[in-house]
């Protein structure tokens, strides 16, 4: 606002002009996120606005609701999306100014996978078939299985690999998988190959034509369902 005087000096009509205006503030900030920025992410923004006098401020994140007076601050970002982040500065003269800028926050994929043994006995041939999703998004595998008396073949980079262990045991699983704007995910499972232990004791000894009674003290990590006694005796 310029205010304006006149003065009358010596049958004179001067028309003087005094600029008192503060300059008009300017909104600026900057937008610190990984790359890519993964949901959940947590963005943080620092606020370059300039101006005369005392500054205020009005962040919205592009999400309803969702807004902050702090001069810097963060947002946590629960879904991916493109979100829309508006400054907003205003000067002690009401003078007022705004930046906005996108926050682009990528979608994170889900890890999943099943598999499938041909034996659980001894050794086991076991088939992993992914299940990620969205199915369409995934870039890259990464699986281990756990296994590593395997060496090399511990690892594979396939979509749906096949592993053969050797032994008995309980092994995890782990799938890592790597989506096209390059978020990650990981995901675990376990699995069992059972080695029956067979293993049993008399009861009592026995003399010719008496009875003899067996205590089975076979184990195993699975479920003994049945057996079968040979006693020697072909008579």
């Amino acid at each position: 606002m310029k205010p304006f005087y006149i003065l009358i000096c010596t049958g004179y009509l001067y028309l003087c002009c005094i600029n008192n205006a503060s300059a008009q503030p300017i909104a600026s900030f900057s937008v610190n996120a990984p790359l890519p920025a993964c949901d959940p992410a947590i963005i943080s923004f620092s606020n370059t606005s300039t101006g005369e006098g005392t500054l205020s401020y009005a962040w919205q994140f592009g999400i309803d609701g969702a807004t902050d007076t702090a001069i810097n601050t963060t947002y946590s970002y629960d879904t991916c999306g493109i979100f829309s982040v508006v400054l907003s500065v205003t000067d002690s003269l009401g003078q007022s100014a705004s930046d906005t800028q996108q926050v682009v926050i990528e979608c994170t994929p889900t890890a999943s996978f099943n598999f499938t043994a041909l034996s659980v006995c001894d050794s086991s041939n076991v088939i992993f078939t992914d299940t990620s999703t969205p199915a369409d998004s995934i870039a890259a595998w990464l699986w281990d299985f756990g296994d590593p008396v395997s060496g090399a073949l511990n690892t594979s980079d396939l979509q749906s690999p096949t592993h053969f262990y050797h032994t008995s045991g309980d092994f995890i699983i782990s799938l890592f998988i790597t989506s096209n704007s390059g978020c990650t995910a990981t995901t675990y499972d376990t699995f069992s190959i059972y080695h029956p232990q067979a293993n049993f004791s008399l009861l009592t000894t026995a003399c010719e034509n008496d009875s003899v009674f067996f205590i089975d003290l076979s184990v195993s990590a699975d479920s003994i369902v049945e057996w079968y006694w040979t006693f020697g005796d072909a008579s």
